[in-house]
């Protein structure tokens, strides 16, 4: 179907008004149609590898037109029609409409254990035709191998279009006070903040204790213990735990408990504490450990909660550097904010100036130090670096929340204390 028969002449000369004019002559003008939801992908991933594929083509000196361009001015439906336009008609319809040079079509597909990523290149005006593509392993990471791989992909099928090079000025300066990776304590607003306090407490009485033999220990109320704190950690070491909900009774002094440990995904069952007829278990996970009671209780010391920080937003952009903002837990989450960004595992904090902007969204920040400036809401936002401004994608805290401490971790390799962190080794 003819791409005139959507939209009239005069309707695709506004078209070419607002989004070829603006373009330096140089530029070869690409038009990037994404992949669709389902062969692979979830549609909030369809939509981040079309907009990566669209980046790379701009950084590499193409001047590219979204389908969200397009669907702005032809119509939505009049995309659908246009998606996968390979025909010469096609072809000759957008040349003559858009003054494209090329069109890029994205597919995701799978066969068997992997998945297949390919770019396929037809021009508009005759000439090249090319096809790219990439495998990767199905499962966890391989939309983050992706966005790595495009990059390379969009130049190599691409190679031999014009470009044109844009520079940008570089800020004044840069920001400040960045601390090592590693360390538990950051400078906002120059104020240091622990991720994690030893703050002892008075040694609870009437508790029961349990161990699982290689130096794991936990200890509750024995009178109260649905209700009353539950303490895990070793026979020097107890640490109050963030408990959950859940209690029954099997009719034998029965319980159940879950307990905070973003690591583990799932519900609280994965994460839970449990007295079954008179059978104690401790699940993490996958890994269900049965515990014996203690008969004399060790000498241990009793602290509070070990872990002070919460996650408040997150986000990343198409080169796949987070951006991070949390808060100290006991506190007012305003007057303690903190900002990280880096790459999973290299994520260092900032010393920014952070405020509250409820005109940028429910949540939003926004952060600002020496020739940087951060906006970010639960949707997504922005780092202003300079004349450089660069796009962020909200990520939900809920479902990334196992990915936030086990890749991204912007506090390092960390001990939550809880009674599922991974004891250190006897010497």
């Amino acid at each position: 179907m003819s791409l005139l028969s959507f939209v009239s002449r005069a309707s695709l000369l506004s078209v070419v008004l607002a989004v070829v004019a603006a373009v330096p002559a140089s530029a070869a003008k690409v038009i990037v149609f994404p992949p669709t939801a389902g062969a692979g992908l979830t549609k909030q991933e369809a939509v981040v590898v079309a907009d990566a594929v669209a980046a790379a083509t701009s950084r590499a000196g193409h001047d590219v037109v979204t389908q969200q361009q397009l669907a702005a001015v032809i119509g939505l439906e009049s995309m659908k029609q246009l998606a996968g336009c390979e025909a010469s008609s096609c072809l000759s319809e957008l040349s003559d409409a858009l003054g494209a040079e090329a069109i890029v079509n994205v597919s995701v597909g799978t066969v068997g254990q992997s998945v297949i990523v390919t770019l396929k290149r037809s021009d508009t005006k005759g000439g090249a035709n090319k096809v790219g593509d990439r495998r990767f392993k199905k499962g966890k990471g391989a939309i983050e191998g992706i966005l790595d791989a495009l990059p390379a992909l969009v130049a190599e099928v691409l190679g031999g279009l014009a470009t044109t090079t844009t520079t940008a000025t570089a800020p004044a300066t840069t920001t400040t006070a960045i601390e090592p990776i590693g360390t538990t304590t950051v400078v906002t607003k120059g104020k240091v903040s622990p991720a994690r306090l030893d703050e002892v407490i008075a040694t609870p009485k009437g508790l029961t204790w349990v161990h699982d033999g290689h130096g794991r220990v936990l200890a509750f109320s024995t009178t109260d213990p649905q209700k009353a704190p539950i303490y895990a950690g070793t026979s020097t070491s107890m640490y109050e735990i963030h408990n959950g909900s859940g209690f029954s009774s099997d009719g034998d002094g029965g319980f159940s408990r879950g307990f905070w440990d973003p690591r583990i995904g799932g519900g609280g069952a994965q994460r839970s504490f449990e007295r079954r007829k008179g059978v104690y278990t401790l699940t993490c996970g996958s890994t269900t450990t049965t515990l014996t009671e203690l008969k004399a209780a060790p000498k241990a010391k009793f602290y509070k909660p070990a872990w002070r920080r919460q996650a408040l937003l997150i986000a990343r952009d198409d080169s796949l550097r987070y951006v991070v903002v949390d808060a100290d837990r006991a506190a007012d989450p305003v007057a303690d904010r903190r900002v990280w960004i880096g790459k999973k595992g290299k994520l260092v904090p900032l010393d920014l100036e952070i405020e509250a902007d409820n005109t940028w969204g429910q949540g939003g920040i926004i952060a600002v130090g020496p020739g940087l400036t951060i906006k970010l809401a639960p949707t997504g936002g922005e780092i202003v670096e300079g004349v450089t401004r660069t796009p962020l994608t909200g990520l939900d805290l809920w479902d990334n929340a196992a990915m936030l401490y086990t890749e991204v971790k912007p506090w390092g390799e960390v001990q939550l204390g809880t009674p599922c962190d991974v004891l250190p080794a006897k010497r």
